[in-house]
């Protein structure tokens, strides 16, 4: 296992979409006091706070966080947070995948006690998309099936994958 989690250091952090600033929802004067209350208010910092750090009395504050930018805004900075985070997450367990599948078989094929090889062998065939049908021999969808046929009406019938070789 890893000694440290994958970081994203803020110097280096890209947004997922790429962003002029005519796509912004506000003009830059009204998006650089969205941003700012934005930051703050997501710091924990109260409206009268905000207000005397901006240079603003509170019902400005209050009509930024009403103007349709500010939520727009926010969804923006929350799903940019989502994604980064979603990345992280996929790439370690992607990581972790092959070691944690190797386990897993290894305790399908030589653990001691039956129940955990069973559990593990189950988990296997689930990982892999078999289900409970195709185990048992019942879905011949992914079956390779061939049928010979001669002259006198008789017939050889071969599937591989879904059941064994059934010779007609």
């Amino acid at each position: 296992m890893p000694d440290k989690p994958h970081v994203i250091k803020p110097s280096q952090f890209k947004s997922t979409k790429r962003r002029s600033m005519d796509e912004m929802p506000a003009d830059n004067k009204i998006m650089n006091g969205i941003v700012c209350v934005l930051m703050y208010t997501l710091l924990g910092v109260g409206n009268r706070e905000i207000a005397d750090a901006l240079g603003v009395n509170i019902g400005d504050v209050q009509q930024i966080k009403k103007h349709a930018g500010y939520a727009e805004t926010f969804d923006w900075i929350r799903d940019e947070f989502i994604n980064v985070n979603s990345d992280m997450l996929h790439a370690r367990i992607a990581a972790y995948g092959h070691g944690a599948l190797t386990e897993v078989a290894n305790i399908a094929f030589m653990g001691k006690h039956e129940g955990n090889r069973l559990k593990a062998g189950v988990d296997l065939l689930d990982r892999g998309g078999v289900t409970k049908k195709e185990a048992k021999g019942g879905n011949m969808n992914d079956a390779l099936r061939i049928v010979v046929s001669s002259a006198d009406g008789g017939k050889t019938e071969v599937s591989i994958g879904g059941s064994d070789i059934i010779p007609q």
